[in-house]
């Protein structure tokens, strides 16, 4: 699964309302780095360092919330999200999930699943996550999938961690 990029709905591209977040969603990099980057990454910019994942983490959590990461979708396996009893954890995600429209951006699409995630480190994470599967976030990178683990599950407690709000 990765999320697929598509074209901003006609709707909005005409609404006044959404003038101002269209703006910031089709900005090119180095406009949105000046404009809402960081210090430290306007500084890293100008030091010449290389800065793709550093700027992709910052835009990633100020379009989409705090919990969200973008990955190679090869580092992120999904599967159907699976409800267990009375667990808090997984309590809380239905919560965050029943709202969780209301934060999207018009014309993204969010799905529910349970992820692995393995990193380049060779750290691993898994639990339920919130899964963007289309966007018009032009500026994400191809073949990547953009999701949040919300619940996660400790492999070796077996228990759940304490849900977080993605937002």
């Amino acid at each position: 699964m990765k999320t697929k990029i598509i074209k901003m709905p006609k709707a909005v591209k005409k609404c006044v309302a959404y003038e101002d977040r269209l703006k910031i969603r089709h900005m090119y990099q180095q406009e949105w780095i000046d404009a809402f980057a960081s210090g430290t990454l306007q500084t890293s910019v100008k030091l010449g360092m290389a800065v793709r994942d550093f700027y992709l983490v910052e835009r990633v959590a100020f379009e989409f919330g705090w919990e969200f990461e973008v990955l190679p979708a090869s580092r992120v396996t999904t599967g159907v999200p699976v409800s267990e009893g009375d667990e808090s954890a997984i309590t809380e995600f239905g919560w965050y999930a029943k709202r969780a429209n209301w934060n999207l951006f018009y014309g993204d699409k969010m799905a529910f699943k349970y992820v692995i995630v393995e990193y380049v480190d060779g750290t691993k994470k898994e639990g339920l996550a919130f899964v963007i599967t289309e966007t018009s976030a032009s500026w994400l990178p191809k073949n990547h999938l953009l999701f949040a683990l919300v619940a996660e599950f400790n492999t070796k407690t077996g228990e759940w961690n304490k849900a977080v709000n993605p937002y």
